[in-house]
Parts: C-alpha cells; sequence; structure tokens
C-alpha cells in the first residue's frame, strides 16, 4: 500500500518541479533572452515578472521583441512590418531592424570609361550609410590608351530623408532617398597617350561633394544615380580631362575634381538578431 500512495505522490511532485523550471521566453529583436513569467501582451507592450523579483511586473515596448516562447513550446512571432505599416510611430528606426542594410552595386555607366567598379554600402541608421569602392582601370567597354590600374572609393552618406508614404507616413526604405556624400577617390594606373604614343604612370586623388538619389524596389533591387564636384590632384602636366578613368580632374594647374554615374545592384541578405 505504501508503494501504491507513493507512486501519485511523485508524480505530482513532479509536475510541481517541471511548473516551477519551465519558463516563458521573451526573444528580444538584438539577441537578448528574458526567461521569465508572460503575464499580459498588449498592443504597445509585454508585462512579465521576472524570476528574480517575486510577483514584481516589467513592460517591455513590443517594438523590441522579435518573438515570445511559451513554457508549454508555443511561440508567437511578432510581425514588425505589418505593424510599421500600420503605425506613424513605429517608422524609421522600426523599419531600420526589419529591411535589409547592405546592398552591392556596380558602376553602369564607368565601363564606358575603361573602369569596372564594385560598390558596398551599408546602412548605420536611417538617415546615413557608408559605402566602399574598388574598381579595375582598363577593364571595360572604351580603353583608347590601354590603360591599367586600380581605383577606390570611400564615402559616408547622408540623406536629406528618405522618401515617405504620403498615405502611411513612414519610411519606404531606410536605404532609399536624396542624399549628400562626402567621397575620398584615389586611382592609379599606366598607359599609352595615343597622341604623342608615350607611356605614362598616372596617379589622381580627390576629395568630392557628391549630390545622388537612391531607389529601392521591393526591398531586393537598387538603383543610384549621383553627380559631384571637388578638388583634385593629377601628376598629368596636360589636359587630363580628355579621358577620365576613374573621375575627371581638370589639370595639375586647375585642380577641380568631377564625378558622375549610375549605379545599380541587389540588397543584400543579413541574419536578423534573436535568429
Amino acid at each position: 500500500m505504501k508503494k501504491i500512495f507513493c507512486i501519485p505522490l511523485l508524480l505530482i511532485l513532479l509536475f510541481n518541479f517541471h511548473n516551477a523550471v519551465a519558463q516563458d521566453k521573451i526573444v528580444k529583436r538584438n539577441g537578448e533572452i528574458i526567461s521569465c513569467k508572460i503575464v499580459e501582451i498588449l498592443a504597445e507592450s509585454v508585462k512579465y515578472n521576472a524570476t528574480d523579483f517575486g510577483d514584481v511586473s516589467f513592460d517591455l515596448p513590443i517594438n523590441q521583441v522579435e518573438k515570445l516562447i511559451f513554457a508549454n513550446g508555443k511561440e508567437i512571432v511578432i510581425d514588425h512590418a505589418a505593424r510599421a505599416g500600420e503605425s506613424i510611430e513605429m517608422n524609421s528606426q522600426d523599419l531600420f531592424l526589419v529591411q535589409r542594410k547592405m546592398d552591392l552595386k556596380t558602376e553602369f555607366i564607368s565601363p564606358m570609361w575603361g573602369t569596372f567598379s564594385l560598390t558596398f554600402e551599408k546602412a548605420i541608421t536611417p538617415e546615413k550609410s557608408w559605402e566602399l569602392t574598388a574598381g579595375i582601370v582598363g577593364l571595360g567597354i572604351r580603353n583608347p590608351d590601354d590603360a591599367i590600374g586600380f581605383a577606390s572609393k570611400f564615402g559616408y552618406k547622408f540623406k536629406r530623408s528618405p522618401d515617405y508614404y504620403l498615405q502611411k507616413m513612414r519610411y519606404a526604405h531606410i536605404l532609399k532617398g536624396s542624399y549628400v556624400r562626402p567621397e575620398i577617390v584615389f586611382g592609379a594606373y599606366s598607359g599609352t597617350e595615343p597622341l604623342y604614343e608615350e607611356d605614362y604612370n598616372r596617379i589622381k586623388f580627390a576629395v568630392l561633394i557628391n549630390l545622388g538619389k537612391q531607389i529601392v524596389y521591393s526591398d531586393r533591387f537598387v538603383l543610384d544615380y549621383y553627380a559631384g564636384i571637388g578638388y583634385g590632384y593629377t601628376n598629368d602636366t596636360g589636359f587630363s580631362g580628355s579621358f577620365p578613368y576613374v573621375f575627371a580632374v581638370v589639370s595639375k594647374e586647375v585642380p577641380i575634381a568631377l564625378s558622375w554615374g549610375l549605379r545599380i545592384g541587389f540588397m543584400l541578405p543579413d541574419k536578423k538578431p534573436g535568429k
């Protein structure tokens, strides 16, 4: 009889122990996991009791939550993209955590000037991003000087503001919009001047201010066009603007630099926090 009585008692103790150990979990969008007891799920927040604080309740804004995992294994994933479309408050910062933040572009026009380049861009905030470009001089449709060399650029974008949906009053995309891009450009290449048939080694350097606009389609395809002006240097003793590999510098005596371009590319996938 004692053994028969002990079996139900043991089951009750195991059940109570499981309930005491099993906890709900809140997975935040920055990857942090909170073990707790979820008390209430509201439109703008989640209420929970932290294990270390007894019955004290805490509020966590819903826009910081990636998903809720209950002790019984069930999950609730928060659809922030849908929420951002329905709320005028959850705009730029909310979409920054939802949309893709990196793209890879190529200069669509630069092969006409004997240069092929790739540009990597990464958003830092909804208003700022940086770009790094690497290029090969001599790889293109036109190359009258039989030039060969390399080029590099580094730019920092400041967006006036991304485009808005008038009805929803939210950003269309964090990488979309008109911008100002200060940029440092460097090029080094060698070639042969067609007129005098003389070999040369060219070095060019410039600090430019570019004005442009970038358009993003369906968080996948990127179109970027710009024009810039600034100060530059070249070791060319003549007029170097006749064939502007990488960018144009008027001359060694007139250090005005000019740049322009049309870039096309694709958004790159990135791992979401908490996944």
